[in-house]
């Protein structure tokens, strides 16, 4: 089975010798009609060659219109490979960080569910909140980030923040990758294990 390439090349090919044998035509009938001794043969030369000359003129076009097409062609299939590339380096990515969001996510539903149980304020619940995940997210980035015990890093957080220590262990669920990190501030967030 010819592959879409091989049939492009064998058109472009038909295409470019019927324009030499038009051209060629073409040429002989203007050489004939120059040639012509009577008005009615020059007449019927022309004719003759206008009617080549606009095949020879079309098949060119078809050319042109075909070498446009592949062209748009292989920009659009560059444009598609580059879009799957960049989807699969996202995807890479995104693996590489859910531990780190796993993480970070599990710190921040913790922390978040005790400054609301300590604080009747929700305007400073909200505060003291968004401040404790800046702070998770600057943890996260340094280098052993996980390599601490999560219980571990959420006592760090309660004593800075001034918060009752809950019983450990703190995070009994098993560590998990996801594939999408959603805020720690989760109103619906599940209750600490009893």
């Amino acid at each position: 089975m010819s592959s879409l390439a091989d049939i492009a090349e064998k058109h472009a090919r038909i295409l470019g010798e019927l324009a030499e044998f038009g051209l060629n035509l073409a040429r002989k009938l203007h050489d004939q009609g120059m040639a012509a001794e009577t008005p009615q043969e020059t007449a019927d030369l022309a004719r003759a060659f206008h009617s080549v000359s606009r095949s020879v003129r079309q098949t060119l076009a078809l050319e042109a219109r075909l070498a446009r097409d592949a062209r748009l062609q292989d920009d659009a299939d560059r444009a598609e490979a580059g879009r799957l590339e960049h989807n699969a380096w996202l995807r890479a990515d995104e693996d590489a960080k859910a531990p780190t969001n796993d993480r970070k996510n599990r710190i921040g539903a913790v922390v978040q569910r005790l400054i609301q149980a300590e604080y009747e304020d929700e305007d400073e619940a909200e505060r003291l909140c968004d401040e404790a995940y800046d702070r998770i997210i600057e943890d996260a980035r340094t280098p052993d980030f996980l390599d601490h015990a999560i219980d571990d890093q959420i006592a760090r957080l309660c004593k800075d923040f001034g918060l009752p220590l809950p019983p450990r262990p703190i995070a009994r669920l098993p560590e998990r990758s996801c594939q999408t990190a959603a805020t720690p501030r989760n109103p619906q967030a599940p209750p600490l294990p009893p």
